[in-house]
């Protein structure tokens, strides 16, 4: 998805907006019975989402991969603790929200099929995945077709007071590279 400067100016903000509104949800005081909540072990968050993308690719593999199981295998290795759950909606990114082009204005998120009670990593590694991103002007990366990476993460942590540590971005992006 393309978008003009003056387009990434108008939305950038109402995206951020929607994502810290999503982590913001009570998950707690919904009632979400069909949602399991990682509170067995700090690693278990994580080790969930391992444990669904594998099997996902377990049963849908129609030819064998060797790079599948090495990477799953570090994976597990290499879980990273989670503090502070939250409500994920799982493939937080450009292409997935509505806007109105007359106001400019988000006007739905889409594709909750994968939300889940987890880490909040996971959905600012979903919006950094490169293949959802673009160059900017200057050959810049820009997550999500919308901001610079460092921006970004910034910008979350401002409007959250979470501190985004950069080991479980990393575990979250090879996740999400192994999973799509």
């Amino acid at each position: 998805t393309g978008f003009t400067k003056e387009w990434r100016q108008r939305l950038s903000p109402q995206f951020m907006d929607a994502l810290v509104a999503i982590h913001a949800f009570d998950f707690r005081a919904a009632e979400l019975r069909h949602f399991g909540i990682p509170d067995a072990d700090p690693y278990q968050a994580a080790r969930q989402r391992v444990n669904f993308w594998s099997r996902l690719w377990r049963e849908g593999c129609q030819q064998p991969n060797p790079v599948f199981p090495v990477v799953e295998a570090w994976l597990r290795d290499n879980l990273p603790a989670c503090d502070e759950l939250v409500f994920v909606h799982g493939d937080f990114r450009t292409g997935n929200y509505l806007f109105d082009e007359d106001s400019g204005r988000i006007t739905a998120v889409l594709d909750w099929e994968i939300a889940h009670i987890g880490d909040y990593h996971e959905d600012l590694a979903w919006s950094l995945v490169e293949i959802f991103g673009a160059r900017d002007e200057e050959g810049r990366y820009l997550c999500s077709n919308l901001m610079p990476e460092d921006e970004f993460i910034a910008s979350y942590e401002a409007r959250t007071g979470l501190t985004v540590n950069r080991e479980t971005m990393r575990f979250y992006r090879v996740l999400l590279a192994w999973s799509v």
